[in-house]
């Protein structure tokens, strides 16, 4: 866990508010919070399955595969995963990321979720705002104020306190629907209002007439699109060309660590993509931390664009072969060309092209806290 220290330590001196540095960091595939364990300081685990059923008297940051809350976690909770349960109170905030989402519980604080599949079951309370975009989200709690929200279906069987702004392709009100503010609702299709739903401010509904003005624009955007990526090509390029040339033993084993390790290369890769932005905005807000934050965000920038020419290496070593193409400098540029041909055709396909560039940040990102984390051993080895 040393190897992680320093990476750890610079998320705990941008997120933590007050004074204190503490936290604590766990991995593994299987990390378990037990019920009878507490932990005082801020905890971040990364792993393919998270329970929690202890008490965390702080903020929770997790990034795996499946994560279950049953505890109680007292400040916020952060997630990235594919399927997460909420059990457990959650007493600052909630913010998750998954493709499956259940909520089960009390939340003080303002939530925030996006995922494929978001429901938010009756014993739901929220105390704070609700944001949440996904393909199909299913409301039976209660929420207490207002409501900003997208989907391709949403249902509400539950109670919003406040107003309720959406943007929906399906929209279902059930009998025991309650919304005790306005309704707004962007749809192409009205909404479906059960008898007995009861709205107790105005109703709204807007047609997406944006759609009719795009298409007069299009042409010109999709050839300013395709400029713009072909310009983006020969960028990449360029600098791929000059850290192959400079660190040609560095850029292999960034493509080696994502080849061998990538379940750690996505677990560490979501934790930097996703916290270290928020991490630096805190600090932006503070006098002291404005030099840190300029020099975190640059060094940040600059490991995005290194990322991206990883996973290229990557994809043409492994199409090449791994040790064919690992022998010279000019063998390394040829596959990483051809990788980065691959990553901008790609581009092109809409949604998925961004999802792409999404996978391509997390593991590259977590690529060099890997192949750092590597190079640190054999230093240490070789040191004995």
């Amino acid at each position: 866990m040393k190897r992680y220290a320093f990476f750890i330590a610079v998320f705990a001196f941008f997120i933590l508010t007050q004074g204190a540095f503490a936290f604590i960091a766990r991995t593994g595939d299987q990390v378990l919070i037990s019920s009878d364990e507490l932990i005082t300081e801020d905890l971040y685990i990364a792993g393919e399955e998270i329970e929690i059923d202890g008490t965390v008297n702080a903020a929770v940051f997790a990034v795996a595969r499946k994560v279950t809350l049953r505890g109680t976690v007292k400040k916020q909770m952060v997630v990235f995963a594919q399927e997460v349960t909420i059990q457990g109170n959650v007493g600052g905030g909630l913010k998750i990321f998954a493709q499956n989402i259940t909520v089960n519980t009390t939340i003080d604080g303002d939530v925030m979720l996006f995922g494929a599949r978001i429901n938010l079951d009756e014993a739901t309370r929220v105390s704070g705002d609700t944001l949440f975009g996904g393909r199909h989200i299913t409301v039976n709690g209660s929420l207490k104020k207002d409501v900003l929200g997208a989907g391709q279906g949403i249902t509400l069987n539950g109670t919003v306190d406040g107003n309720a702004k959406l943007a929906v392709q399906e929209l279902r009100l059930t009998e025991s629907a309650r919304i005790r503010g306005n309704l707004k609702y962007y749809s192409e299709n009205e909404a479906q209002i059960e008898k007995g739903a009861r709205i107790e401010g105005s109703i709204t509904h807007h047609l997406p007439e944006f759609r009719d003005r795009l298409k007069k624009i299009f042409p010109f955007v999709l050839l300013a699109g395709i400029v713009g990526k072909i310009v983006e090509f020969f960028i990449f390029a360029a600098l791929g060309l000059v850290f192959i040339l400079i660190t040609p033993v560095w850029m292999r084993s960034l493509s080696d660590a994502i080849a061998q390790k990538p379940g750690s290369c996505a677990g560490w890769g979501a934790l930097l993509l996703f916290v270290a932005p928020i991490a630096i905005t805190v600090a932006f807000s503070t006098v002291i931390g404005i030099a840190v934050a300029g020099i975190a965000l640059l060094l940040y920038l600059v490991a995005l664009s290194i990322s991206q020419i990883a996973v290229s290496l990557i994809i043409g070593r492994l199409i090449i072969g791994l040790e064919r193409s690992g022998q010279s400098k000019g063998m390394l540029f040829g596959a990483f060309l051809l990788g980065l041909f691959i990553l901008r055709l790609i581009r092109f396909i809409p949604v998925f092209g961004y999802i792409v560039l999404l996978v391509c940040g997390i593991f590259g990102m977590g690529a060099i806290v890997v192949a750092e984390a590597a190079r640190r051993r054999a230093h240490g080895a070789d040191s004995l």
